[in-house]
């Protein structure tokens, strides 16, 4: 699918009659529908479990009357034993499946931190993330949060009902709109918008729910002595295992594909060198955290925001070939890891043309009125440390 749009604001940096062609998605659709299957799958065998529970409790059950003692004491015993493990059976199934329809195993605390902003008191950030959710055709989040993390994200919180509620957070991270340009920050709300748009949230939403709701029951499990002895827990943790694995290709083909789109509407010279730059961000903000507690708070830095801001350097093409150097010898690529590495990320970002990263503006000079919300996530940084 594909949009064009026509920049008329000169503050943004979106480029002006833009074309997209998102990377096509039909395998990875499929990939899913295979992920979803197992899922079916997985309620069809406990179903069939519990089925088979039943019958056999039933025939131990009327076997009791008939035969000796003994006879009828251990189909007494395994009546019970049968019976036992079907309630488990029949609890875990409601249990799951409650869950996968509605928030009961939802772990995204993510999508509730921060502060919501409202497109009235910050008009130009929401018109800047318009204009690149119709460059990369995906639909307007509900929700826009700003928090004191250096990650942004993409959260779908998704309920059943009469009717299914539906909510698109997108969550922004101020330690990145303290330092990044507005090409930059483009490249950062072209990535995550393009998760909404190819519906990755819509998918992650089930299986993260049945997961989870595998990881809880397998957790508990535990907890008694006897779960060694125990055939449904060693199913659920065979299928938690399964899932967990087989998820991890398909959340690198997503990666990839909202890095081909931010690389495609921005060239691929800004978004290698924003990966790395944040890659870098990510790791040196929380020292400046620290270096703001133990320098007087900041030697005068109305917040550790500011404090970092003004220590932060950008880095040289040298210096990113040497980053990108040390980084392909730290991180090993695997079909079976959660992500991509930088690396591989980055060569996909190369093979698209570059546009220049020349008459580039601050975040800052985009949006307007950041110093009340940085005040404000300081104060809310410095309670969580």
């Amino acid at each position: 699918m594909s949009s064009s749009i026509e920049i008329s604001t000169p503050a943004t940096s979106v480029p002006p009659n833009t074309t997209i062609k998102p990377p096509s998605q039909w395998g990875t659709n499929l990939y899913g529908i295979f992920l979803l299957g197992l899922v079916v799958a997985y309620f069809a065998l406990m179903f069939f479990l519990a089925g088979e529970l039943l019958q056999w409790a039933y025939f131990c059950i009327r076997s009791v009357a008939s035969g000796s003692l003994v006879e009828m004491a251990l189909y007494a015993l395994a009546a019970l034993v049968l019976a036992f493990y079907l309630i488990r059976t029949v609890r875990h199934l409601i249990y799951a499946f409650w869950g996968l329809v509605t928030p009961l195993h939802d772990s995204v605390p993510e999508a509730e931190e921060g502060i919501e902003v409202k497109r009235e008191d910050y008009p130009k950030l929401f018109e800047f993330i318009d204009q690149v959710r119709e460059a990369v055709d995906a639909p307007p989040p509900d929700e826009v949060r700003i928090h004191f993390g250096p990650e942004p994200g993409t959260f779908e919180m998704r309920q059943f009902g009469i009717s299914t509620q539906r909510r698109l957070v997108m969550l922004l991270s101020l330690p990145q709109m303290g330092v990044l340009s507005d090409k930059e920050f483009g490249v950062v709300l072209a990535h995550e918008l393009s998760h909404f748009g190819c519906g990755y949230t819509r998918l992650v939403v089930f299986l993260e729910r049945f997961v989870n709701s595998l990881r809880n029951s397998v957790e508990q499990a535990r907890q008694r002595w006897w779960h060694w002895v125990d055939p449904i827990y060693w199913l659920q943790l065979a299928y938690l295992w399964l899932l967990v694995l087989l998820c991890a290709p398909m959340q690198q083909r997503q990666e990839f594909r909202a890095d081909a789109i931010s690389a495609q509407l921005f060239g691929g010279d800004v978004a290698a060198h924003t990966l790395l730059k944040d890659w870098l961000l990510q790791h040196q903000f929380f020292a400046a955290i620290s270096s703001f507690e133990t320098s007087s708070n900041g030697d005068g830095a109305d917040n550790v925001f500011a404090w970092f801001r003004s220590r932060w350097r950008d880095f040289t093409t040298d210096s990113e070939d040497y980053l990108l150097r040390r980084l392909e010898s730290l991180q090993q690529a695997s079909i079976w890891n959660d992500y991509p590495t930088i690396a591989q990320r980055v060569a996909l970002m190369r093979t698209f043309p570059n546009k220049g990263m020349e008459e580039k503006q601050s975040v800052r000079d985009v949006v307007e009125n950041l110093e009340p919300l940085e005040q404000q996530l300081h104060e809310m940084l410095l309670e969580e440390e």
